[in-house]
């Protein structure tokens, strides 16, 4: 008799132990599932009109908005930029190619959620420090080629 009971008493504590197990993962599935729809959708997400950021382009891309400013300035660079910024879009690609360009000022790119810049023969001397310092968190590459 003693060890049936043992037996009966290690049964209800493993059944006691697996219910805060099953309780702890579907927690967690529903914390994943409220973290997966609380994160911006890209293909969700919209480009300015042409006129906002003109003469930059802007594409809806899988992964976010697809933007590429060439044979420009930065007063319209900056156009762009501000155009944006009360969309908080994800920027996946930020291109800037063929540009004068010669400094790339501070804060151009605050409040932007930029994953990969590429400035590419825009003259580029100048960088100045607040100018990339609000995209820590969120650039993954950096492409700066005179």
């Amino acid at each position: 008799m003693p060890s049936s009971s043992f037996s009966r008493i290690e049964t209800n504590k493993r059944r006691q132990l697996s219910i805060p197990k099953q309780l702890l993962i579907g927690l967690t599935i529903l914390l994943l599932i409220e973290l997966i729809k609380s994160q911006p959708n890209p293909q969700q997400q919209t480009c300015p009109s042409a006129n906002e950021i003109s003469p930059c382009a802007c594409q809806v891309k899988k992964n976010g908005l697809d933007i590429l400013c060439e044979a420009t300035d930065v007063t319209h660079i900056t156009k762009a930029m501000t155009a944006l910024k009360p969309r908080s879009p994800i920027i996946f690609y930020l291109k800037l190619r063929h540009n004068q360009l010669p400094k790339l000022q501070g804060f151009i790119f605050l409040a932007l959620d930029i994953r990969h810049l590429t400035i590419h023969n825009s003259s580029l001397a100048v960088i100045e420090e607040t100018s990339l310092s609000s995209l820590g968190m969120s650039l993954f590459t950096l492409f700066i080629m005179y």
